[in-house]
């Protein structure tokens, strides 16, 4: 099943069928200059979540470090399977406004959502956790905590459906999450 996962995948990002400029269109940005970063610009970057949303296909997703919701609306863009959305945003020194996923997914996704901002191991976050078993968990690049990352993957973990699937977009530049994820 990976395997295959992995072929469309890599023959569809290499065709570039679908454009960042083009996922991203109707989504809000802090400002125009987001609109030419490099993981936006990247024509391997956003559309990777599209066409995995459009493979695979979950009921249960799970995003850790939302941030403006790019991502997974980018997946739901593909996907309408998904009947439950847990968004995790963790708490940073920077100022993190909700706002923008909260308006971006509601364009994208109009089943069961609910968004944690705090940290991985807050109460209400690992109760939400539990609830289900997530067939899709999408681990976004931030600033983590080792041992809370660790913590938190070991319990996703315990409640991930037998075909779940970890995307991990930041392994080979974080350090950290490359470490507790081999580790782990």
């Amino acid at each position: 099943m990976l395997q295959d996962l992995k072929l469309k995948l890599d023959r569809d990002l290499n065709n570039k069928i679908v454009s960042s400029s083009v996922l991203l269109d109707n989504l809000v940005l802090l400002n125009d200059q987001s609109r030419k970063s490099s993981s936006y610009v990247d024509p391997t970057h956003v559309p990777f979540y599209y066409y995995l949303g459009k493979y695979f296909k979950a009921n249960n997703l799970l995003e850790i470090n939302t941030g403006a919701g790019l991502n997974s609306c980018c997946y739901f863009k593909s996907c309408n399977t998904v009947k439950n959305y847990l968004a995790f945003q963790g708490k940073e020194d920077e100022f993190y406004s909700a706002r923008f996923a909260f308006k971006n997914i509601n364009k994208n996704y109009k089943n069961n959502f609910k968004f944690h901002y705090g940290s991985l191991k807050d109460e209400f976050f690992n109760k939400e956790i539990i609830k289900y078993n997530w067939d899709c968990v999408l681990i976004n690049e931030n600033k983590f905590n080792y041992d809370d990352l660790l913590f938190s993957l070991s319990k996703i973990w315990m409640n991930t459906s037998s075909n779940g699937l970890f995307v991990v977009n930041c392994l080979n530049s974080n350090d950290v999450v490359k470490s507790c994820f081999y580790n782990f």
